[in-house]
This record gives structure tokens, C-alpha cells and sequence, in this order.
């Protein structure tokens, strides 16, 4: 009986310990993911940017030529 008791108590602690690792985990994913996101938001708009200004460009010139 004592045994069992002590045995149980160890898987209890091992599992709680378990537990706190993968959420650990999970919240530096989730954090690493926002900041990609972030730089990827970023990099969309500046390359939306610099594509607005090229259809401006050519707009204006071929406007001009007809």
C-alpha cells in the first residue's frame, strides 16, 4: 500500500510538471507566432506600397503616350 501511495503521489508531481512545461511551451509559440505575423503585416504593406507607386508610375506614362 505504501507503494502504491508513493508511486501515485511521484506520477501526480511528474504529470503536473508535464503540464506546466507544454503550456510554457504553448505560450512561447503563441508569442513567436504574433511576432511573425507582425513582420509578415509589415512586409505585405510595404510591398503593397512599393506596387502602388509602379501602377502610378506607369498609369501617368501611358496616359501621356495616347
Amino acid at each position: 500500500i505504501f507503494y502504491k501511495k508513493s508511486y501515485s503521489k511521484k506520477n501526480k508531481e511528474a504529470k503536473a510538471k508535464e503540464d506546466d512545461q507544454c503550456q510554457k511551451a504553448m505560450g512561447e509559440i503563441s508569442i513567436a507566432a504574433k511576432e511573425v505575423a507582425g513582420h509578415a503585416a509589415k512586409d505585405a504593406g510595404k510591398v503593397l506600397a512599393s506596387a502602388s507607386k509602379v501602377v502610378k508610375r506607369t498609369g501617368a506614362s501611358s496616359i501621356k503616350a495616347m
